[in-house]
């Protein structure tokens, strides 16, 4: 019941001081606005559209970066072992990769089916199972 027995002047203070301190608190969490030459079609990446933003990430955690680029290249060798030994089990197996990741996006079988029957199990359990027992193939780790 106080609040509404306050002055109009007392609540307008009360609104703009509350208003100040959201738009202030916003500020520190929003993202740098881009310009057309920063923003491409919906896409934000800070690798492209916002270089010094990246720059600064960057050199604030030396050697993470070198690091991340190591890991990764261990993710597409254990991938590559991987392949190479379902490969020799399913000669006719299809695969399409990832021009971003370099682990696979699509896999096939013509010469049938990847996975044995599995009658009254759901597709995801398949699914599941499936990538479970061929993770290091898509750079899953079992945690």
């Amino acid at each position: 019941m106080a609040l509404f027995s306050m002055s109009h002047g007392v609540r307008a203070a009360l609104t703009l001081a509350f208003a100040a301190s959201f738009s202030s608190a916003y500020a520190l969490v929003a993202p740098p606005l881009l310009t057309k030459s920063d923003a491409q079609a919906g896409m934000l990446d800070a690798r492209v559209n916002l270089k010094s933003s990246y720059a600064s990430a960057t050199a604030a955690r030396p050697g993470k970066a070198e690091a991340g680029l190591v890991a990764a290249k261990n993710v597409v060798a254990s991938g590559a072992v991987a392949l190479k030994s379902l490969s020799r089990n399913k000669p006719a197996l299809n695969t399409k990769f990832s021009a971003l990741t370099g682990v696979p996006v699509a896999l096939s079988n013509d010469g049938g089916f990847l996975t044995e029957a599995a009658p009254g199990r759901s597709s995801e359990a398949i699914v599941r199972d499936y990538l479970r027992g061929n993770g290091a193939l898509f750079g899953l780790s079992s945690g």
